[in-house]
């Protein structure tokens, strides 16, 4: 019984860390927001600036395919100890 409560332990760390790391400031939730829509260069190589309370920035922006508008701004949201980023619209 004890050698299962340290499985689940260990699994539910190795989940909520990563997971962490990722989300932990909103320049990082802003970067994992860009990669995870395919736009990996950017994602990794790119400047995020804050323009107000939860509005920031990416420089170069991506640019979307169909439409070739720049995802350009992202309004980030703290959930707890979590940030969450999505694109907000031009401003």
């Amino acid at each position: 019984m004890k050698r299962n409560r340290i499985y689940l332990f260990i699994i539910i760390a190795l989940s909520v860390v990563p997971f962490w790391y990722v989300h932990r400031s909103p320049i990082s939730a802003v970067r994992t927001k860009v990669f995870s829509l395919g736009f990996f260069d950017i994602g990794i190589h790119s400047t995020v600036e804050k323009v107000s309370d939860d509005l920031y920035t990416i420089e170069p922006a991506p640019v979307e395919d169909e439409t070739l508008g720049e995802l350009k701004t992202y309004q980030v949201k703290r959930y707890g100890i979590f940030y969450l980023a999505e694109y907000y619209g031009e401003v």
